[in-house]
């Protein structure tokens, strides 16, 4: 694959003027934050006996090998 350059132009390039920093978020303290947001969703899980019965689990639970 060839790449093809492109023409400079005829003078020095006027540069772009700075871009403004974003201003910081303000940052609330846990304290005054509002983090009731209801609820918490619950998983639902397919029941471990039925994931048995169709062979996606081993038949028996694993031996625990913690002390």
């Amino acid at each position: 694959m060839t790449s093809t350059r492109r023409p400079l132009g005829t003078g020095p390039q006027t540069p772009q003027p700075p871009v403004p920093p974003a201003e910081p978020r303000h940052r609330v303290h846990a304290t005054q934050a509002d983090l009731d947001t209801g609820p918490l969703g619950q998983a639902h899980l397919p029941d471990v006996d039925d994931l048995r019965k169709r062979g996606v689990l081993s038949p028996e639970p694993l031996e625990d090998s913690t002390p």
